[in-house]
């Protein structure tokens, strides 16, 4: 069953002028709850700091965490927390950007499992760049959801975990619902989402692991063609950490046993529910 509240009003009404509802205007994060905690929280308030300050928009962090020390985050396993900037009146230009935007929240029990093959294709729909809105996870998505179409076809006939997305380039981008790593001769290397795509939190935390640990990492542009160049993949996202990619394509991959991204997994404690 999943709750919805509204500025900490559960089940309360979504205004008409919503500009969410009414443009697709908006960012919000999907945070993963274990025992009634958060454990990329700070890495999502970074998110949506830059998000504020990005977009222009005014988000209250502070009204935030206080509306998850009022909720029993001990019953759930997820939570969206969506911003929609104000509303000033009809039309794409009456947007209120001094007044704090409206706090819409989603929380739920039902979480999918990490599937222990993964499975991945490349997808045709290819992503358009986001010049204003990079590195964002923005409300209105349509590159998103058509790549999604394309891949709830694809599955009917072929059991797979998720498409990969291409830009215009051939350049791999992510996944439709996470980042990828390519570990090879050079270490750690994932794409550069300078133009494209979603700088996921789950990223940002491997990307500091590997400089913690001083492990060889690059982000630069991977084109297609270099995907059989690596000898081991892994997607990364919020709510599953971070997981082994088995095949993309034609290409298969090994585990990797001295880059331990799956460890970070367990050390936030996903696999424990």
């Amino acid at each position: 069953m999943t709750k919805f509240w509204i500025d900490g009003v559960e089940n309360g009404a979504i205004p008409y002028d919503n500009r969410s509802l009414m443009y697709g205007e908006g960012v919000f994060e999907t945070l993963r709850i274990v025992d009634g905690s958060i454990p990329l929280l700070a890495a999502h308030w970074r998110r949506v700091r830059r998000a504020a300050a990005q977009l222009g928009i005014a988000i209250s962090i502070e009204s935030a965490e206080g509306f998850l020390q009022s909720i029993d985050l001990s019953s759930l396993r997820w939570l969206r927390l969506q911003w929609s900037p104000c509303s000033a009146g009809r039309g794409y230009g009456a947007r209120n950007n001094t007044a704090q935007c409206q706090l819409l929240a989603w929380g739920g029990t039902d979480l999918t499992n990490a599937p222990g093959l993964v499975k991945l294709v490349s997808l045709t729909t290819r992503l358009s760049p986001r010049t204003f809105s990079s590195g964002l996870k923005m409300v209105s998505a349509a590159d998103y959801s058509a790549a999604a179409s394309e891949l709830d076809k694809l599955a009917q006939h072929q059991h797979l975990a998720d498409g990969l997305l291409l830009n215009a380039e051939g350049n791999v981008i992510e996944t439709t619902r996470s980042n990828v790593f390519f570990l090879g001769s050079e270490g750690i290397v994932t794409p550069c989402l300078k133009e494209y795509g979603v700088s996921g939190v789950m990223r940002s935390v491997v990307i500091d692991l590997a400089k913690a640990k001083d492990w060889p990492l690059s982000i630069r542009p991977v084109n297609q063609q270099e995907l059989g160049s690596f000898h081991s993949a892994y997607l990364s996202n919020a709510l599953m950490g971070c997981i082994p990619v088995a095949q993309i394509d034609e290409y298969r991959y090994q585990s990797n046993n001295r880059y331990d991204l799956q460890s970070l997994t367990r050390e936030l404690g996903f696999n424990n529910d």
